[in-house]
């Protein structure tokens, strides 16, 4: 009798650890799986990053598109909060546009 016990608990220890086994292995596919999609991610829009900056420097002439790249990055960095904001928002947007007609004819 200790002896079928024994036997079934080690069988139950088996099929347990198959499963644990399978579902560690799916885990890792998937981890592997977002890592190469976020790594694809990302390089398509470091890609597409530059292709904006080649096309802003080749639209316009260095300081005008050097202006605008920093006006960009000044953007981006800019909490929500400060987002929300329209009417600041709107007049630095005009600000900017103006310095870069002023300087489109220089």
């Amino acid at each position: 009798l200790p002896g079928i016990v024994i036997c079934i608990m080690a069988l139950a220890i088996v099929i347990v650890s198959l499963f644990v086994s399978r579902s560690n292995r799916k885990a890792f596919v998937n981890k592997k799986i977002i890592e190469a999609f976020t790594k694809q991610k990302e390089e398509s829009l470091m890609k597409q990053n530059e292709e904006y900056e080649s096309l802003v420097y080749s639209i316009f002439p260095k300081p005008v598109a050097r202006d605008l790249m920093k006006c960009q990055t000044e953007r981006e960095m800019t909490s929500e909060s400060l987002k929300s904001s329209l009417g600041s928002l709107d007049l630095h947007t005009a600000r900017t546009f103006g310095r870069t007609v002023a300087r489109m004819h220089r």
